[in-house]
Formats: structure tokens, sequence, C-alpha cells
């Protein structure tokens, strides 16, 4: 699995892994979103994003669930 870690103003994106638990070697990283929002992400399964509620691996199974209800 692919991941796209985009940080913001006050996390890097390099942190990223590491919060979410995802190997930091299957991640591209971004440093902010809106630079970039409008480009296309090849070969990318799943966007990762700084949480405000620092809910990192609750999130990261919503994420894979809602990829497998959409069956991809």
């Amino acid at each position: 699995m692919r991941y796209l870690c985009i940080g913001n103003d006050t996390i890097r994106a390099e942190w990223l892994p590491r919060w979410y638990k995802v190997p930091y070697k299957d991640c591209k990283f971004l440093h902010k979103r809106e630079v970039h929002r409008d480009f296309e992400y090849p070969m990318i399964d799943m966007i990762l994003e700084p949480r405000p509620n620092k809910d990192y691996e609750q999130h990261l199974k919503i994420l894979k669930t809602e990829r497998l209800l959409d069956g991809i």
C-alpha cells in the first residue's frame, strides 16, 4: 500500500508515518496540500494528513474500511 503524507505549517509530513503507524518506505511526502491540490497522485492508495484530535490510528482504520467498501 502506498501513502501520500501531507504536512502543514506546524506538522512535518515526515512525522505522519510514525503517528499513523505505517511503513516510512511506503510513503511519499508533500509539505502543504494547497500548493499541490490539483496534482494527480499516481500509485497512491491513501492520503494521510494531520488530525486536530490526534486520532491517527482510528482515522487509518476508517480510511481502510472506506477503501474496502468502495471496492478498491
